[in-house]
């Protein structure tokens, strides 16, 4: 018997290598961050923010995710955008992040940080919310580690996603700028 981590990794399995259905098991994956009591010194946080947390290249589709909140960033001055994770390089965003970001005029509140499994429980613990706009997932832990903080989750309905996030998310068409944004608005109002 082989094992998948999700259903979705289970059917792409079975579809790609012809495998039989009955002999791959599914056994998801879980968090290991919790919200801590104790509070770490994380810096100076902002009051209002949204988080995204990991890789931002290819498929995980960061610039149409940070295309989609860059007018609700515009209208509401008090929202900030928290990258946490990546390829931090130089703790810098890639040359092409850059461009994007000080194209929106947002560079100032759009912020990347390198962070503790603790220091990330705490970030979780005080967004608006927590996006995770990828187009593709075989699970999605970023959705369990926010749910573990008590923070509230606007993701992609494709892949995994739905499967892990069951009904405690907002979901969102993840080619879409505007649905991105209406599901953003709608955690963050």
């Amino acid at each position: 018997s082989d094992l998948a981590i999700s259903e979705t990794t289970k059917n792409d399995l079975v579809r790609l290598t012809g495998i039989n259905q009955s002999k791959v098991d599914v056994v998801p994956l879980s968090s290991s961050i919790v919200a801590s009591r104790s509070t770490t010194n994380v810096g100076s946080k902002p009051q209002r923010y949204v988080l995204y947390v990991g890789q931002r290249g290819g498929y995980k589709n960061f610039p149409r995710f940070f295309r989609a909140i860059v007018p609700l960033m515009q209208a509401d001055q008090t929202i900030y955008l928290i990258c946490v994770g990546g390829k931090v390089v130089d703790a810098s965003f890639t040359e092409a992040e850059t461009k994007l970001i000080s194209e929106s005029e947002l560079t100032d509140r759009v912020l990347l940080k390198s962070v503790t499994d603790a220091e990330l429980a705490e970030w979780y613990a005080g967004a608006l919310c927590f996006v995770f706009p990828s187009l593709y997932e075989g699970f999605g832990i970023p959705v369990l580690e926010a749910f573990s903080c008590g923070c509230p989750v606007a993701a992609s309905n494709t892949s995994s996603l739905p499967e892990v996030g069951g009904d405690s998310a907002v979901y969102f068409d993840p080619l879409s700028e505007e649905s991105i944004r209406d599901a953003v608005v709608s955690l963050t109002d």
